[in-house]
């Protein structure tokens, strides 16, 4: 049903009639409807003056909606879920008191409305302005949760909540709520202006938000909630404040908070006070934080045990007294505030605080960790009346002293500015001490039981309690002015020093296993020692000491550039000095001498009385000057590199000595009483390296102008190795066992083998060397280039191997072997063998170019190459070799070839190879000849291969018999061949021509093959010839007829044979053989004849 009214339209209502289900109705007429009855949902809109009546004994409607305003009168309304009102203007709205309340109502007024009796039983929410007034009905109970907005100036009473409350006042707006009924679970205010919210209470959690004149209470007779959260600026005190779990109190401006701490204490507490807010009677259970700033005033119930923590951030100029803390205790302060701390009964475990300006905290304690950090004219105590903590780290550049320092485990300081920090070191010494001084700090009695680091500069002022046992470690680094003294440690000592600072180490009773010292500037640092290791570094004019009362430490290094000396320095196992500039070193060798000694020197440093039993090292350069105490034995291995003008004496080893010389050094080799086993020498530019020895292994490199000589008066080595280019010559040298000798330039080395020769002696020589009087019992090898001149002793028996390779124009002579002999020759080089006494089993020759190979003999194997014009010359006074291999293609003859079991000869071009087959005649024999080569007296007992090519010319010695088999093959060759053979022959021409040697007995069998107008005469054989003749002519000896003639002819060939017992032959393409004998078989084809001969 839809109602809508204008005027003073008259409605009236049928009150037996049902009632619609929807209800709407606009009413604008000044007239009154009656009898209204309550629908399901309604939606109701009145202005002007009119009324409505509804009929209270009906039933009330689920849902309604009522928006009233002019001076309009809504009566009797209700609603069993849902009831909302906004009612303006002057209008009046009465709900019924006799229904029950609505689930959920929310009221909406403004101007003068006014509405009556309302409540709700889960929700209800109220909105009011200006003069409105609300009234709550007494008949409802609290609803669940109720929100009230309210600037009105009519208070609205009998508020209540069970579950939340929200609360948000404004102007001069009053709201009470109803505490005795009820304390809600939480409650949610926002009150500003000069509101009025008195008697609150909460069971969960209370928010308050008060400003300007804001008047809050809280209802004191209510337990305290479990957590309170206040922010206030009002100029109206809030007292009763409490809270079991949590309380946040922030105040500002002139706003006063009272705590009521008399029952209970929260288990946290956080207060932010700035301006004049006064906050007290605060405490906390766990936590407490507290901000406080300007003139804030901040009050702490001392009544109650402190909190685990406590943190105080302060800049306001009122005190805070009573701080204090189980646990942890963190204070910051700046300004001038002053915070008080309360440690006469309970001291934190750790203690943090920061303080500026001119602010104050007294009292400081802490059992575990203490912490401070001070700056400005900040003044910050500590209660010395506890033990002392575990840990304290105190960073301050406050003018104002900190005194009654102390730690059990840890101190860690930190001074700048004029900070002063006394220790309180008299009862007990931390464990690690960790100081920084700068600017003008002072920090007084420090000491360490463990670990002692100290950092100093510009003029702090640090000083050590000395009545303490020394740390285990001390590590001190300082550039300040003012000297620290009383410096000592036990295991490891630290030092490092600049600027004019001036350490002093006090070692009268103990000294530490291991020191390091970094010193440059104008420093000083006194009376060092160390146990077991020593390392200095030291610059400009640093002053370093040694208390040389101690043992030497088992290892030193020392590093100096400085200009002031190093003296009293010593070492048992290991020294190791590096020295520039013009400082020097003071070794006292006197008692002790250190297993190894490495130095290292340059400019004009002066190290003396150096000495070392196992390893001495020295590199020494510009002019430096080093000086070796000859009164200790020699140390076993010795290593020098020297290109210093100042000579280095009285050098010896036992085991190893190697030196390296350059520029103008000089090493001085003491060699009269112990000569080492290994000598290894690098010299260079004028270098003096004189007396020097080895026993076993002697290794020399020489250049330039180099001066090196050798002791002769020790046994030779067992192994020497020189090479040299220096201009110097190199007397007395020898060896045992192997002799390696490199010479260049125009070097001199001269070996001594007057006495003993070496087994194995390596030569290579180039440039205009000399070397001279060689020798080898074993192996000798040399290689020889450009002028290089070597000479050989003949007096020692011969090399068993020697092998020489040479392009050097100066001969070399007196060359000989007993088993092995190479010769390599090229350019103009001549190589002269001393075959008259012996003659090497095996000879190998390579000769090329213009060069001179002569005198060479093999008894079992000579091998020769020999190209362009080298000249190769056997020794015929000597027996033949067993085997023998030339391959020449020199234009200059070899002569004297002999062989007893084989020959191969392989030449080429015009070379020419005379055999001497006058006494003995080799069982095999190999030749290859083309070109316009010339073999002569070629001979051979079982075996005779020849393979002719060309202009070759292959002669044989017909003075000796026949060989048991021959193999001839001839191409293109326009000399004629004559060979014979006992058993066998091979007779294989192409374009050639063979005559065999009637003078000689015919051979068993023959086998021709004869090619390209080849020609063969004369053969025979005794029981079988074998003959094929393509365009060729073969004619057989019919004095010397064989058995059996097998013969094939072919292309225009002519072939005659004769046999004895039968004749095969085989004829075609126009050939012609001739046969006397009987005629086994004959086949002639394509023009050709198999005709008798006559």
């Amino acid at each position: 049903m839809i109602i809508r009214t204008i005027d003073s339209a008259t409605i009236t209502m049928n009150d037996t009639a049902p009632c619609p289900k929807i209800f709407s109705i606009e009413h604008g007429s000044n007239t009154s409807i009656t009898n209204i009855c309550l629908s399901k949902i309604m939606n109701i809109t009145t202005t002007g003056s009119s009324s409505l009546v509804f009929n209270e004994s009906l039933t009330c409607t689920t849902a309604i909606d009522i928006v009233a305003s002019g001076t309009t009168q809504v009566t009797n309304i209700c609603a069993d879920n849902t009831l909302n009102i906004t009612g303006t203007d002057l209008s009046t709205v009465n709900v019924r008191t006799s229904s029950q309340c609505p689930n959920n109502t929310i009221i909406v007024g403004s101007n003068g409305t006014q509405i009556f009796n309302v409540g709700a039983t889960s929700t209800l929410n109220i909105q009011v302005t200006d003069s409105a007034t609300v009234t709550l009905a007494e008949s409802c109970l609290c609803s669940q949760n109720t929100f009230i907005t309210s600037s009105s100036t009519i208070p609205i009473s009998g508020i209540c909540a069970h579950n939340t409350l929200q609360l948000l006042a404004s102007d001069s707006s009053a709201l009470f709520v109803n505490t005795a009924v009820v304390c809600p679970q939480t409650i949610n205010v926002i009150a500003s202006d000069s509101t009025l919210i008195p008697n609150l209470c909460a069971t969960a959690s209370l928010n308050i938000q008060a400003a300007n004149t804001a008047n809050v209470s809280i209802n004191q007779t209510s337990s305290c909630p479990l957590n309170t959260n206040i922010i206030s600026s009002t100029l109206i005190p809030i007292s009763n404040i409490c809270a079991q779990n949590t309380l946040q109190l922030t105040g500002n401006v002139n706003s006063n908070l009272t705590v009521d701490s008399t029952a209970i204490c929260p288990q946290n507490t956080t207060v932010i006070a700035s301006n004049a807010t006064l906050i007290s009677n605060i405490c906390a259970i766990s936590r407490l934080i507290i901000q406080a700033q300007s003139m804030a005033n901040v009050s702490i119930n001392h009544t109650w045990p402190c909190p685990q923590d406590t943190t105080v951030v302060s800049s306001s100029s009122v005190p805070i007294n009573y701080i204090c803390a189980q646990h942890t205790l963190q204070l910051t302060a700046t300004g001038l505030s002053n915070l008080i701390v309360n440690s006469s009964m309970i001291c934190p475990q750790t203690t943090n605080a920061t303080a500026l300006d001119t602010t104050i905290i007294p009292n400081l304690c802490a059992s575990s960790q203490l912490t401070m950090q001070a700056a400005n004219s900040a003044s910050v105590s500590i209660n010395n009346t506890w033990a002392c903590p575990q840990s304290t780290t105190i960073t301050s550049s406050s003018t104002i002293p900190i005194p009654n320092i102390c730690a059990n485990n840890t101190l860690k300081l930190t001074g700048s500015n004029s900070s002063y920090l006394t220790v309180d070191s008299t009862t007990v010494c931390p464990q690690n001490t960790s100081v920084v001084g700068s600017q003008r700090a002072v920090i007084l009695n420090l000491c360490g039981t463990m670990q002692l680091t100290i950092q100093a500069s510009d003029t702090a002022n640090i000083s050590i309690n000395q009545t303490w046992p020394c740390p285990k470690y001390a590590s001190i680094s300082s550039s300040s002015s003012i000297p620290i003294a009383n410096i000592c440690a036990q295991n490891t000592l630290q030092l490092t020093s600049s600027g004019t600072s001036n350490l002093t180490v006090n070692s009268t009773v103990v000294c530490p296993q291991t020191t390091t010292v970094i010193a440059s500037g104008n420093t000083s640092i006194l009376n060092l020692c160390a146990s077991s290791q020593l390392t200095i570094q030291a610059a400009n004019t640093a002053n370093i000491s040694m208390n040389h009362t101690w043992p030497c430490p088992q290892f030193v290094n020392i590093i100096s550039s400085s200009t002031i000396p190093i003296l009293d320095i010593c070492a048992q196992r290991t020294l190791t000095l590096t020295d520039s500039g013009s400082s020097g070193f003071g070794i006292d060798s006197s008692v002790m001498c250190p297993q190894t000694a490495t130095i290292i020197a340059s400019g004009t440093t002066p190290i003396l009385n150096l000495c070392a039993t196992l390893q001495l090292t020295i590199q020494a350069g510009s002019t430096a000057n080093v000086a070796i105490n000859h009164t200790w034995p020699c140390p076993q291995s010795v290593t020098i590199s020297s290109s210093s003008n100042i000579s280095i004496l009285n050098i010896c080893a036992q085991n190893t000595s190697t030196l390296t010389g350059s520029r103008s050094s000089s090493l001085m080799v003491d060699s009269s009483v112990i000569c080492p086993q290994s000598t290894t020498v690098k010299a260079s530019d004028t270098t003096l390296i004189p007396n020097l020895c080895a026993s076993s292994q002697l290794t020399i490199q020489a250049a330039n102008t180099a001066n090196v000589s050798i002791n002769h008066t020790w046994p030779c080595p067992q192994s020497v190795n020189i090479n040299s280019s220096s201009t110097i010559p190199i007397l007395n040298i020898c060896a045992n066992s192997t002799l390696t000798l490199t010479g260049s330039d125009s070097s001199i080395l001269m070996a001594n083998s007057s006495v003993i020769c070496p087994q194995n002696t390596t030569v290579t020589a180039s440039g205009t060397s000399l070397t001279s009087n060689l020798c080898a019992s074993s192996q000798l090898t040399i290689q020889a280039a450009n002028t290089a001149s070597i000479s050989i002793n003949h007096t020692w028996p011969c090399p068993q191997s020697t092998t020489i390779i040479s392009s050097s124009t100066i001969l070399i002579s007196d060359i000989s072997a007993q088993k092995t002999l190479k010769l390599t020759s090229s350019g103009s080089s001549i190589l002269n063998v001393d075959s008259t006494v012996i003659c090497p089993q095996n000879t190998s020759v390579v000769a090329s170019g213009t060069s001179m190979i002569t005198n060479i003999c093999a008894t079992m194997q000579l091998t020769i190459q020999a190209i362009d014009m080298a000249n190769v010359s056997i020794n015929q006074t000597s027996p033949c070799p067993t085997y023998v291999s030339v391959n020449s293609s020199s234009n200059l003859s070899i002569s004297g070839i002999c062989a007893y079991n084989e020959l191969q000869m392989y030449v080429h071009q015009t070379s020419e190879l005379i055999i001497n087959s006058s006494i003995v005649c080799p069982d095999m024999t190999y030749v290859v000849a083309s070109e316009q080569a010339y073999i002569t007296n070629l001979c051979a007992n079982v075996e005779l291969d020849v393979e002719v090519y060309d202009l070759a010319i292959v002669q044989p010695n017909t003075s000796w018999l026949c060989p048991q088999k021959t193999v001839v093959t001839a191409t293109n060759v326009n000399n004629t061949l004559s060979f014979c053979a006992l058993n066998s022959m091979f007779i294989n021409v192409i374009n050639s021509t063979f005559v065999y040697n009637s003078t000689q007995p015919c051979p068993i069998n023959i086998t021709i093959t004869a090619s390209n107008g080849s020609n063969v005469f004369n053969v025979c054989s005794s029981l079988n010839t074998n003959i094929y003749a393509k365009n060729s002519t073969v004619l057989t000896d019919e004095f010397g007829c064989s058995s059996v003639v097998n013969v094939t002819a072919t292309n225009l060939a002519v072939v005659y044979v004769c046999a004895t017992s039968a004749i095969y032959a085989v004829a075609s393409f126009n050939a012609t053989i001739y046969y006397k004998g009987p005629l086994a078989s004959n086949s002639s084809i394509d023009g050709s004849e198999i005709i008798p001969w006559v």
